[in-house]
């Protein structure tokens, strides 16, 4: 009989014990699946409005750093045919970067976010407004010209663009952040309108009252042990980590479903990143390494999670007082540094900074490391 009652829905259930108080049925119910309707669309609101833009803001972001990256390339290319296709490709990544600004702005309902919209068009119009003048001076073999704009005008310009688009990442953080906030609540509220009515049918069918209530505590229970198991783990960067989906009442897993989605688009956000990501703990042992980076050894994430970070990249850094990551997490701050990373036998110039990660206690348990590759950059100094 227990085996059966656990398979049914909660709104059987409820059938069952309410018909005697045919009722205070109808008003559990009601407000059940309005409340778990409510709880609904707010995740998919917290997606939509939270983990889509940033998807946008972080191509946005990219398109930008490949068009201040490829107008240095341009101007430093040998050949004209070289200089022409490089400004070209820079025409392409700037048609991307308007088409992510388009997708962008459908997502974007508050004030203040249209307003750091309008800042990033504003000063991505002033910013791509000196590309003309730049191939121009470059084409006719200018660089000195060229340069002169590019650390001039354009650098200035350059900046307004990223101002624009960090105050835009953060009001989408904001953002999310009081979505996620706000459908804590609307939980809890579910959560304390629900038990105050099986309060009520509690002192009409106790023993049946008690039976519902510890098969619905047993429900949340797995919900929030499922919930926290996963914040724990994002915390600390262990990002493979998904939910159990088996340990949830059928009827609640699409919540825990559609946290890992969240999660399997955060990760794949970052493995689509053009440049090395890397999460460790204070041991130095891979919670995370984005796909970019892993393959630097011929490897896979999951492979290199619980391997030693220094064993992968080999930088001159490593196990030395140097290393940025170290540094970041004895700091509780920012770090960054040069190296020259030896991964296979071979030798990489590379850039890299270091923020330390902090548990849910606020003690530094890690860091994450962004890497760019400098060794284009170098050997063309050189």
């Amino acid at each position: 009989e227990l085996a059966m009652f656990s398979t049914m829905r909660i709104r059987s259930k409820l059938f069952i014990g309410f018909a005697i108080v045919a009722l205070l049925a109808t008003i559990v119910a009601y407000f059940g699946i309005v409340r778990l309707k409510q709880i609904n669309n707010a995740d998919t609101a917290l997606y939509e409005k939270g983990v889509l833009p940033l998807e946008y803001t972080t191509a946005i972001s990219t398109d930008y750093q490949l068009v201040r990256v490829s107008v240095r390339d341009a101007i430093l290319a040998d050949s004209m045919l070289s200089k022409k296709a490089i400004f070209n490709r820079i025409g392409a990544i700037n048609e991307d970067w308007g088409k992510q600004l388009g997708l962008l702005a459908a997502t974007i309902t508050d004030e203040l976010g249209k307003k750091n919209y309008q800042e990033v068009l504003d000063a991505r119009a002033a910013y791509m407004g000196y590309i003309p003048q730049v191939e121009l001076l470059a084409e006719n073999h200018d660089n000195v010209g060229a340069f002169k704009i590019v650390r001039g005008p354009m650098h200035e310009a350059s900046n307004r663009v990223q101002k624009a688009i960090d105050e835009l990442v953060a009001d989408n953080v904001t953002s999310a952040k009081t979505s996620s906030e706000g459908n804590t609540q609307l939980a809890n509220g579910a959560t304390t309108f629900m038990i105050i009515l099986l309060f009520i049918v509690l002192s009409i069918a106790v023993t049946l009252g008690l039976v519902i209530a510890r098969n619905i505590q047993g429900i949340l229970n797995s919900i929030v042990t499922e919930t926290r198991k996963l914040v724990e783990a994002a915390v600390v960067g262990k990002l493979d980590v998904r939910g159990d989906v088996q340990k949830i009442n059928f009827e609640f897993r699409e919540i825990i479903v559609g946290v890992n989605k969240t999660l399997d688009s955060l990760v794949g956000l970052f493995d689509n990143l053009p440049t090395p990501i890397m999460i460790i703990d204070n041991e130095f042992n891979i919670q995370y390494m984005n796909e970019v980076g892993a393959r630097v050894n011929d490897k896979s994430s999951k492979q290199l999670n619980g391997t030693k970070c220094y064993d992968h990249f080999k930088t001159t850094d490593c196990r030395t007082g140097n290393c940025a990551c170290s540094r970041a997490m004895i700091s509780n701050r920012e770090e960054a540094s040069e190296a020259i990373a030896k991964p296979k036998g071979s030798e990489i110039d590379i850039e890299y900074s270091a923020v330390p990660i902090k548990n849910l206690e606020g003690k530094v348990v890690g860091a994450i490391e962004i890497v760019t590759d400098q060794t284009a950059i170098k050997q063309t100094m050189r």
